[in-house]
């Protein structure tokens, strides 16, 4: 058999790649970003065919790479978005009908995803990637559910369906508001909101630091409100309606794709950056007559029009949009461009499918594929060979109102009485012929109406019993599992009251249980009365993580100790578990205070814009104080103008600790807020520990990153016990489960915490091995 150059050229890149360990390859590890489209019109772009839009940057996206002409989705954007990111039918992860989209919870009864499945962004981030999300979620809002539960390091963005550009809330109904950067909800009314996702990614592109990564932009157009960008208002002026209004931000996403690859070129990261653009589902055709509600929690009057006209997308000859199963509700515009390996300027005329490009990142980074079952298929292979047949013999699609089935060229589509689980219409349509889908063959050909019944039952039992298990190769941020020890140095002031509870000091205790109950770790135990405090550079360079445990005796920790403890952390060669009352210690201090700059750095930059940007820094007003409930949660940033040309930003760094507590020993109950996440592999919902120091909120240190545990009591009290931030290229996992006057690490729960976060935190250090 005859093989191309470009066929050759791939195979040995694949060889070579292969070949390597996945350390070996280092910066040349691709970088992932994802276009993802919303309510994109199945040829709505010039290189589809679309001769009266302009979109010259989708267009030079496909010259650059391979356009797919038989590229599904799903109906509607939820499940689309689980397919993606899990490389899975959606009904496997929950998501078979409308998600909660409101963090407050007017929409609670709506379902979420499975904190349990592994997304793209864990599976990458476990291989080391750094993971940022900018733009819309859309698989569930609820605490715990939202894109930093899943893998995100990074998301700016709304977590429901769509909002208003302007004022940033959902429309429907009563509306709510939707704008959140990380956990944080933030209001920035008035401000466009494509520009103010756009600007994030391009900032994330200007900052990031060597690591590769992935970074997903899942803009919210074309969707309505169909709001263009200021130079396309008055565009297609020849156009009739609800076309023009349809084209008017098709040309606005373009120009959103553009600065983007706009970038990419600029930091000279193309030619190494996998690019794949993709729609979640057909153009809109909703209509109605607005907003039906007075005193719309947007502001806006009853009646004020936000919806799609009708449609306006481009299907060609295929019939369908968004919400249905015909052709064009579910074939979308699909772009792969990775320039260093794939060929340009291809076209692919193969089945593919959104659950597709899981393995095929998993593929092309080298990653380890998760333990679960993928759906998708790589379509690496269709790439290689323009005449191989497509991986998918079948495709399967599901919503809560209807089904349907793809065998071939002949498609079942049922719809379903949701509160009776009744089929009341079956459609058979072949997409032969001048006019696909448009007749129904059920009374024709019930032979082929059986057999794709059949196969649709044997697909649904398998979807809606799958588990979801504990992958165990993703439970630490390593490509692979380690072979060599994790080198881990307990920290203890050590303290006389300890023994009220333990027979040897509290960083004794915790190495004998961990010792007992791990084979991956090692250990050393140090103390504050040690050579060099316990801190020599030694003891730093031979440990992966520093568990700390402190509580009276802080300031006898040497700035200098602290300092290098630090410089460690931040240079990525060292990370840092705080336990207990260690949030007053001086490394976990500086590196609140570190995190407080950065952060307030990054608040006053927008502000600032081209203006000239000072910081001042504002301590509390003692070292190691509490702050009282009336006191302004820290850190907190404020700024003033000095001048036409420069801007003065003043950042209050945090009290780093919590304006009460209750000292009496009894049961505290923590819950896992992350159950996906590493630290928590293991651990129930929620588990008990018998005695505790109950904290409350506000804990003043700077936003997490991640939020793992929350311990309550009856009472009321509540704390975020179990903490993650990013300190340059290191990470602070900060968690408090009791007192050294209470036996808390005698709790197998509490242990299987320490040995997780040492396993999580311990594997990002090959280089130590």
């Amino acid at each position: 058999m005859k093989i191309s150059l470009v066929e050759f050229s791939l195979l040995i890149m694949f060889l070579s790649i292969a070949e390597q360990p996945m350390e070996a390859m280092g910066d040349e590890r691709p970088n992932v970003v994802i276009l993802f489209t919303d309510d994109h019109g199945t040829l709505d772009a010039g290189c589809y065919g679309a001769t009266d839009l302009v979109t010259p940057n989708i267009d030079a996206l496909a010259a650059n790479g391979v356009r797919f002409t038989q590229a599904y989705a799903d109906k509607f954007c939820c499940p689309s978005r689980a397919g993606l990111l899990t490389g899975r039918y959606p009904q496997r992860s929950n998501v078979d009908a409308w998600t909660q989209s409101d963090r407050h919870g007017s929409d609670s009864h709506n379902k979420n995803m499975k904190t349990e499945e592994v997304t793209l962004a864990e599976a990458l981030k476990s291989a080391g990637y750094e993971t940022a999300l900018f733009g819309k979620w859309h698989l569930g809002a609820k605490e715990g559910h939202g894109p930093l539960d899943q893998g995100f390091d990074r998301f700016f963005g709304h977590l429901g369906g769509f909002i208003d550009n302007y004022r940033h809330y959902f429309l429907h109904g009563k509306g709510f508001h939707d704008l959140y950067e990380g956990e944080r909800e933030i209001f920035r009314r008035g401000e466009y909101f494509p520009d103010l996702m756009v600007n994030e990614a391009i900032e994330y592109l200007d900052t990031r630091n060597d690591n590769p990564f992935f970074m997903m932009v899942a803009f919210n157009l074309p969707h309505y409100p169909e709001q263009p960008i200021g130079k396309y208002k008055n565009a297609y002026a020849d156009l009739p309606m609800p076309r023009q209004s349809y084209a008017r931000v098709v040309s606005t996403v373009d120009d959103y794709i553009g600065r983007i690859l706009g970038k990419l070129d600029e930091k000279e990261l193309t030619e190494n950056t996998i690019v794949i653009l993709m729609g979640d589902n057909g153009h809109s055709a909703e209509n109605n007559k607005g907003i039906a509600v007075e005193d719309h929690t947007s502001g806006y009057p009853k009646g004020h029009y936000y919806l799609a006209h009708g449609g306006g997308g481009y299907t060609g000859k295929w019939i369908g949009h968004k919400g249905d199963y015909f052709e064009g509700g579910i074939r979308v515009p699909a772009i792969i461009s990775y320039p260093k390996i794939l060929p340009r300027g291809a076209r692919r005329d193969q089945i593919i499918t959104v659950m597709d490009w899981f393995p095929t990142i998993m593929e092309l980074t080298k990653t380890p594929c998760p333990e679960v079952k993928l759906d998708g298929h790589s379509v690496l292979p269709v790439i290689e060979q323009e005449e191989r047949l497509s991986a998918h013999e079948t495709l399967h699609f599901g919503w809560s109102n209807g089904w349907a089935v793809r065998e071939g060229d002949w498609k079942l589509i049922a719809k379903v009485n949701r509160a009776k689980q009744e089929i009341v219409h079956l459609g058979l349509h072949s997409l032969e012929g001048l006019q696909p889908e448009v007749k129904n063959y059920v009374e024709e050909y019930p032979e082929i109406v059986a057999r794709l019944m059949e196969l649709h039952e044997q697909w649904s039992a398998d979807v809606y019993s799958d588990p979801v298990p504990v992958p165990s190769n993703l439970n630490a941020e390593s490509s692979t599992l380690a072979t060599e020890p994790i080198h881990v140095l307990v920290w203890d002031e050590r303290q006389p009251r300890q023994a009220q509870a333990y027979d040897d000091y509290i960083g004794n205790e915790i190495v004998a249980r961990l010792d007992a109950t791990t084979d991956d770790l090692e250990f050393r135990s140090v103390a504050l009365d040690d050579e060099a405090q316990g801190l020599a550079a030694g003891n730093l360079e031979w440990a992966d993580v520093i568990v700390w445990w402190g509580h009276v005796r802080h300031s006898d920790v040497a700035a200098e100790n602290s300092e290098r403890v630090m410089q460690y952390l931040r240079r990525g060669d060292l990370d840092l578990i705080a336990l207990h009352s260690s949030h007053w210690a001086r490394p976990f201090v500086a590196a609140m205070n570190w995190r407080s700059i950065e952060d307030g750095r990054k608040h006053f930059a927008k502000i600032a814009g081209q203006k000239k940007l000072k910081l001042e820094t504002v301590m509390p007003p003692r070292e190691r104080t509490v702050p009282t409930h009336g006191s302004v949660v820290t850190p907190a940033f404020f700024s003033y103008k000095l001048d036409q040309k420069s801007i003065n930003g003043v950042v209050h760094l945090p009290w780093c600790c919590f304006p009460d507590y209750r000292p009496d020993g009894r049961s505290g109950t923590i819950e896992v807020k992350a159950p996906s996440h590493p630290i928590a592999q293991g651990l129930p919902a929620t588990f008990k520990v018998p005695q505790t120091e109950m904290y409350n909120e506000p804990f003043h240190v700077p936003l997490p990153d991640q939020v793992i545990f929350e311990e309550t009591w009856e009472r009321g009290e509540r704390f975020r016990s179990g903490m993650v931030w990013d300190i340059e290229k290191g990470k602070v996992f900060y968690f408090r489960p009791g007192h050294e006057t209470y036996p808390v690490y005698k709790q197998e729960n509490v242990v299987k915490v320490l040995a997780n976060a040492c396993r999580w935190l311990g594997r990002r250090h090959p280089k130590k091995k």
